[in-house]
């Protein structure tokens, strides 16, 4: 958020304390003191409470703001988790299938003019005897030779391949298990089962994700200039700040909630001092709501972002990648996105 927005936060955080719960916990022992019938009904669920003859207000909860924003979301929460997860591990696939052909390339580009060049030796040896600088050429040829074979055992090209390759199929196996559970995820209505089966998917995901990045290759750099956010976002720490910047999002939106409708329920909108203080509530409570709006839709700006780095890296030339390389220039993202606040 800009710094203007937290500013407004900070304002608002403290006058709710100052303003806000005093005043409400003031009313309510008022109201006790005086010995009314409201007394028992209040403490009955902590959010009613009354005001002598005034009506009951009632204090909005988090399930009830909650609630208010699932309109929204076209599927279930725990189901866009597991999208999102499903993408990154076909991101990670892609990454090293992209490795496998550039190693690959490498490689044949190295041993291919090897063979040739010892075919050319063997074949034309004995027809260039008679001339006196056949000696000279042929070990000149051998030497090259002998320098691209050294070359590719250096690189450990071929051995990189099959790591990459290997890599290749444990995310494509984690991929096809991940998304076996994401439809199964679909079909179950009671909401304990599905937060079971998604927590346990994740927990055997990430568990298997420890064990295969251990074993995993060193990441070319070439891969990490092609796949800036694929590369270096960290799915399950990413799922995690969103979730808990969500639930501090709804819980102010609570806040400037209860208190525009205390200030109303006490007739606030009739005072000056209260009218700045309500107008600029239902700013802050626009701005909350777009941004927890805009957070709903989090994981699928993030899918999108892989999708688009694989387009951009299918899209580039294999050559191109081996003679002039790439250059480390990721995506530029608006600041107030969900991509460039959280990674």
């Amino acid at each position: 958020m800009i710094g203007s927005d937290i500013e407004e936060e900070t304002q608002l955080v403290e006058y709710t304390n100052a303003h806000f719960v005093n005043k409400l916990n003031i009313a309510l022992e008022q109201f006790r003191g005086e010995g009314g019938s409201g007394s028992g009904s209040g403490s009955g669920s902590g959010s009613d409470i009354e005001f002598g003859n005034k009506s009951r207000f009632r204090k909005l909860t988090y399930n009830d703001v909650l609630k208010s924003f699932d309109q929204y979301v076209v599927s279930c929460k725990y189901s866009n988790e597991l999208d999102l997860i499903v993408a990154y591990l076909d991101g990670q696939r892609q990454i090293y299938d992209f490795a496998n052909r550039v190693t690959n390339l490498e490689r044949n580009m190295l041993l291919v003019p090897t063979i040739g060049l010892a075919s050319i030796v063997m074949l034309f040896a004995p027809f260039i005897t008679q001339f006196a600088w056949n000696g000279a050429l042929i070990s000149a040829i051998n030497s090259i030779v002998v320098l691209l074979v050294v070359l590719t055992s250096y690189l450990k090209l071929e051995t990189s391949a099959q790591i990459f390759i290997a890599l290749v199929d444990r995310y494509g196996q984690l991929h096809t298990t991940l998304e076996t559970a994401n439809s199964k995820l679909m079909f179950l209505e009671n909401n304990i089962e599905q937060v079971e089966l998604t927590t346990c998917k994740i927990r055997e995901i990430e568990d298997k994700l420890v064990d295969v990045k251990m074993k995993s290759h060193m990441m070319p750099s070439y891969l990490k200039a092609l796949f800036p956010i694929i590369h270096e976002v960290n799915i399950f720490s990413f799922i995690k700040r969103v979730e808990t910047y969500k639930t501090n999002l709804v819980v102010r939106y609570r806040d400037v909630k209860n208190e525009i409708r205390y200030i109303r329920h006490n007739g606030g909108e009739s005072k000056d001092d209260k009218k700045t203080r309500l107008r600029f509530l239902l700013d802050m409570k626009e701005k909350i709501k777009d941004e927890i709006i805009q957070h709903k839709n989090a994981y699928g700006e993030i899918c999108g972002a892989f999708a688009q780095e694989i387009k951009n890296a299918e899209s580039r030339s294999l050559v191109g990648i081996i003679f002039v390389g790439v250059q480390a220039s990721p995506e530029q993202y608006d600041s107030n996105s969900i991509i460039y606040r959280h990674l």
